[in-house]
């Protein structure tokens, strides 16, 4: 699984997403971000506000920019989404794979702070 991020941009600025959601592949998080764009622009329209301007940038882990998807994107008629084959991209998939190797980096980074951590705890509750 690799962690993606939907930053929102809209007429008035850009809402970094802190936390991501982890998706098996790039197409998996643009079908989400898609079907998100399409919530958000149906509420906003039942609201009458415009969401033709909004979009998402969908990013990896270190910030680079993976796709971009436009909200007017999804109000068009008969739109369907074509991010099918997005992760065949050689520098996509390779980066999607780098980023993987240090997710698996980390989390055994992760386990070994804690285990030194309730070690020290360990020497210093009997001190």
């Amino acid at each position: 699984m690799t962690q993606f991020y939907f930053h929102l941009s809209t007429p008035n600025g850009f809402e970094r997403d802190e936390f991501g959601c982890e998706f098996e592949t790039l197409e998996h998080a643009c079908m989400d971000a898609w079907t998100a764009a399409l919530e958000i622009s149906i509420e906003m329209l039942w609201r009458r506000e415009n969401p033709s301007r909004f979009r998402f940038e969908i990013t990896d882990g270190e910030g680079l920019l993976l796709m971009e998807l436009p909200f007017v994107e999804v109000l068009k008629p008969g739109a369907a989404p074509r991010f099918v084959g997005l992760t065949s991209s050689p520098r996509v998939a390779e980066r999607l794979k780098r980023t993987r190797e240090l997710q698996v980096e980390v989390n055994a980074g992760l386990r070994q702070a804690k285990i030194s951590l309730q070690t020290a705890r360990g020497l210093l509750n009997r001190g």
